[in-house]
């Protein structure tokens, strides 16, 4: 229908718009209203004669318009735009601005109050609005206010495309009901997404609202959620919304109010344990972390802990008697203790411990498999799966450290089709992958040692971790670059891949196969800092003393009754030596596609929709930077002001909020977005707002935490 639409206008103008004059502009083509098209439920509309998208405008009429010859030029499909409610004021841009004007009769007014209507930018079935007198600029919405502004990325595409809602536009009807992510198939997957809808976590478009409202009464909530979990489990086979009676909705608690930044639910307590490269697994409810030294802990809620194993010794509780279960590997790598670890439960219910030794100075290294009843053990051996650092490698060549791995920080996970992968390696020859076999935990013969992600000449790269979203349909790459020590400069990176075993390339499209050192480099840092989006190293706040050195060798979870993401890793901290902890951050994809990493560690928080006069104020403020380096980065204050600027320290530029508790940002003349969280900070003792953002094309993070 939109395709109708635009044709519709098009035709009009070829047609009617012949040898006008500034008199035709009181006699309308057509009334209509424009629609966002990332933002569905909002139009354009005029409010205290300042031009922005809004949802439920009130009065409608402040939404509708009359578009009408153009003003400069009425030929080429120029169009004004003429509000209903207030005939002969015009849509104009004024230094970039738009607003709503009152036709002066100049020239300079005709000019800035025209605009050519052209197929939409991010849809050709949508239109955007291009300039009469700056061609290279388009309406788009920024901060919900409409600018005129020169387009370059996506997400400036899709700010700048709306469709004409008019006297021709038909009504929208749903695709399918219950169909909530417009997949062709109504499943659990848009249980979730429904679920993310109603917690104000995830966005959905005009077809996919249409979809979601299952009791057909033009609104979605938990109503239309108890509807679709029905269907999904049989209970019923019709949607309300396709004309049965409804059936008495299943009461639902009335919501409890969100607390204000200043008020906080409660105030919460930590427990921390000390696991070296925590691997995480859930399961019966409880989150389980193993990492090196066979350090094992386990929590219900990812705030209070318990330790339950620390080292390898005779007795312990996952490997009771692991010198002579374990044997072969330990002889082999020459070693008495364990390198880090993953759990997987396959699916003949069991659990399995991917289990690695180094020796250490070099790659001699073993990775094997163990299996369990239960999660905490017993875990008996069922044999090594690779050897690495002397010999013959695994593809029957003679080991060379250079670009083969180093057989360890094991880490096995199920793709979107239930296939079974482990990606493995650490410095050496870098990063590998291998297909598994779901029935034994083992993998497929005949692949050698896999295939190779990144890395290569022993560049400090390890710790690889591959997470699903299904938001975005990416997997997402995690790797800790540099050193583990606290001067060793760890830091977390990213890199995103449609596919499993990749390519995976980060936000400035560079490949990571890439990413490694020159030949005969050894520690080459230089060479792979400009690879990977680097999401967290080295930094301070200030003034709540709160702060990490070397974090890092991290795991990631997402939770799909939730749709909370979370991010698992050790670290160090400023002034404490080689003393490291657990720390768990909830995670958020931005409007970007790339995870961006809360401030403060999570304390139960559910993000939510905010106000400009939430997070307006004095923040402290972190660039992360793409270094690889032991300096600790300490806070600087900046603010973002309520007139939208950003501004202290050094830092000039503009924020606007996008969406529920989306924000975009630009600083020193770089884009960057992410998202906005209330958090509590356990330097400062109370609840603030917070920032994360990634710079746009780019690999830099930003944080803030309001003072």
């Amino acid at each position: 229908m939109a395709n109708r639409t635009f044709k519709f206008i098009v035709l009009l103008f070829t047609t009617v718009l012949f040898a006008t004059s500034v008199c035709y502009s009181t006699n309308p083509i057509t009334k209509a209203k424009f629609q966002s098209y990332n933002y569905p439920n909002m139009y354009i509309r005029h409010a205290n004669f300042d031009a922005r998208i809004d949802e439920n405008v009130t009065p409608e009429m402040d939404s509708q318009w009359e578009l009408v010859p153009g003003l400069a030029n009425s030929g080429d499909g120029y169009v004004s735009i003429q509000s209903v409610n207030y005939p002969g004021y015009y849509l104009r841009h004024s230094n970039y601005d738009l607003s709503l004007e009152k036709n002066d009769g100049t020239s300079l007014f005709a000019e800035s109050a025209t605009f050519k209507i052209v197929p939409g930018l991010a849809d050709p079935s949508y239109i955007s609005f291009q300039s009469y007198n700056f061609p290279t600029r388009y309406i788009r919405h920024y901060n919900y206010l409409l600018r005129l502004d020169e387009i370059v990325t996506e997400l400036d595409r899709q700010d700048a495309t709306f469709k004409i809602i008019s006297e021709d536009t038909q009504p929208p009807a749903p695709t399918l009901i219950g169909d909530v992510n417009a997949d062709g198939k109504i499943d659990s997957t848009d249980l979730t997404l429904l679920k993310r809808y109603l917690l104000r976590s995830a966005t959905l478009t005009e077809e996919k609202i249409l979809n979601a409202d299952t009791d057909g009464n033009g609104t979605v909530n938990s109503t239309d959620l108890n509807y679709l979990k029905k269907y999904i489990l049989r209970v019923i086979s019709v949607f309300p919304a396709e004309g049965n009676k409804p059936p008495t909705p299943t009461p639902t608690k009335t919501p409890v109010a969100t607390p204000s930044p200043t008020q906080p639910l409660f105030t919460p307590s930590f427990k921390d344990v000390t696991v070296h490269d925590p691997s995480v697994i859930k399961t019966n409810g409880t989150y389980y972390v193993i990492g090196s030294h066979l350090a094992f802990a386990k929590t219900n809620d990812l705030i209070q802990w318990q330790q339950i194993n620390s080292s390898v010794y005779t007795g312990n509780p996952l490997i009771p008697n692991v010198f002579d279960e374990l044997k072969e590997a330990f002889e082999w790598a020459k070693t008495d203790t364990m390198w880090a670890g993953d759990i997987i439960q396959l699916r003949d219910g069991k659990y399995y411990m991917y289990y690695c030794m180094c020796k250490g100075d070099s790659p001699l290294s073993a990775l094997g498999v163990a299996r369990a009843d239960k999660v905490e053990g017993p875990y008996k051996n069922l044999g090594i799966l690779l050897r690495s650092g002397a010999g013959k490698g695994e593809d029957g060549t003679n080991y060379n450290a250079t670009i083969h791995p180093n057989a360890v920080d094991p880490h096995t996970f199920f793709d979107k089709n239930g296939d079974l992968w482990m990606v493995y390696g650490s410095y050496s020859g870098g990063i590998y992958i291998l297909k598994m076999n779901p029935s034994t935990g083992k993998q497929y013969p005949g692949q050698g040692y896999g295939k190779k992600l990144l890395g290569a000449n022993h560049s400090r790269i390890e710790g690889p971790y591959i997470q699903y979203s299904p938001d975005t349909g990416y997997y997402y790459l995690f790797l800790s670059f540099g050193g583990l020590t606290a001067d060793g400069g760890y830091n977390i990176r990213v890199a995103r891949s449609q596919n499993p075993d990749g390519p995976y390339y980060d936000a400035e499209g560079n490949n990571m196969i890439n990413c490694r050192g020159p030949a005969g480099s050894f520690f080459d840092d230089r060479a792979i800092e400009p690879y990977g989006v680097k999401l967290m190293g080295n930094f301070r706040f200030v003034d709540s003393g709160i702060g990490y050195v070397s974090p890092g060798h991290n795991s990631t979870y997402y939770d799909e009754e939730s749709g909370k993401y979370f991010i698992i890793f050790h670290t160090r901290f400023p002034g404490k030596g080689e003393m490291h902890q657990v720390r768990v951050h909830q995670m958020f994809i931005n409007e970007d596609g790339w995870p961006v990493i809360a401030p403060h560690r999570y304390a139960g928080e559910t993000i939510r929709r905010y106000s400009p006069d939430e997070v307006a104020g004095t923040y402290a403020y972190i660039n992360h930077g793409r270094d690889i380096s032991a300096n600790i980065k300490n806070s600087v204050r900046i603010s973002l002001n309520k007139d939208g600027t950003v501004s202290g320290n050094g830092v000039n530029g503009r924020w606007e909020l996008s969406g529920e508790h989306y924000i975009r940002l630009t600083v020193n003349g770089t884009n960057y977005t992410g998202v906005v969280l209330q958090q509590w900070d356990d330097g400062l003792k109370k609840y603030v707002m917070t920032f994360s953002a990634i710079s746009r094309n780019g690999n830099v993070t930003i944080w803030g935490s309001q003072l």
